[in-house]
């Protein structure tokens, strides 16, 4: 039969508004100093704390307000501000996460939930789950949230919102802007080693990176994925919106309103 092909330009759904969650900006010369956390609850009342938070077993960090608490790592060593080891659950709300790592780093087979919360300046990325190992298996929620202004690493000058191994992920009424590298990357695997994410509700903006393969896309996949993406916005990716790699064959994209 004869068919007929309209070119148009995509039309992008309006995104909800998205009430915006003011990050610390006090002075952090009096911060006080955080002593290392292993389980149980922790409960942050307005001020600066500085140090590194190590996360093994369940815990529940909690402040008064991203624009109130802040939890500041001044470590280059440490692997992120929070740092959450194997078979570890932990729910973070109602802070600011800054310094000279990470804000949230995740090992396999540990479920994190993150709420209200604004990693701003922190260094490299925002969240990391497993760093890149195989069988990672966690899972991710962020709601309600914003990882903006990602330091770019010295020497590689990588920066990222959020960079997901193996597991689950779902980020919701949330925004991510500010990297050189990525907004979100997938890194699946085979079918017994994917990711399975949901988009909703959240926008992905200013990625500025370029120079590499993985640099400039508001999202980025390698491997099996299957990726929901509905009533969001991506805005200002200086190489692609939405970036599959090459080599990839058990993918799935559902886009909707």
């Amino acid at each position: 039969g004869n068919y007929e092909v309209t070119v148009e330009t995509p039309v992008m759904p309006s995104i909800p508004e998205i009430d915006e969650l003011p990050s610390y900006s006090k002075a952090m010369t009096d911060c006080v100093q955080v002593t290392e956390i292993t389980g149980g609850l922790l409960v942050l009342s307005d001020g600066c704390y500085r140090g590194c938070i190590t996360v093994s077993g369940n815990i529940s960090i909690t402040g008064g307000g991203s624009g109130k608490t802040v939890l500041f790592c001044d470590d280059v060593n440490a692997r992120a501000v929070i740092d959450i080891k194997e078979n570890s659950e932990a729910n973070i709300s109602k802070v600011t996460l800054s310094g000279l790592t990470r804000g949230v780093f995740i090992e396999k087979e540990s479920v994190v939930f993150i709420d209200e919360t604004v990693i701003s300046e922190a260094t490299k990325g925002g969240v990391n789950v497993c760093g890149g190992e195989s069988e990672c298996g966690s899972k991710l929620v962020i709601k309600n949230s914003v990882i903006e202004n990602i330091i770019p690493e010295n020497g590689t000058e990588i920066s990222y919102g959020i960079s997901m191994g193996p597991g689950t992920l779902s980020v919701e009424d949330s925004v991510l802007h500010g990297f050189n590298s990525f907004g979100i990357a997938l890194w699946g695997e085979n079918e017994d080693q994917s990711i399975v994410a949901e988009i909703k509700n959240t926008l992905i903006s200013d990625i500025y990176g370029g120079q590499r393969e993985y640099e400039g896309h508001a999202v980025y996949a390698e491997g099996g994925t299957i990726l929901s993406i509905a009533g969001s916005k991506i805005n200002d990716s200086s190489a692609t919106f939405i970036y599959f790699s090459s080599d990839v064959t058990d993918v799935v994209l559902n886009l909707s309103d």
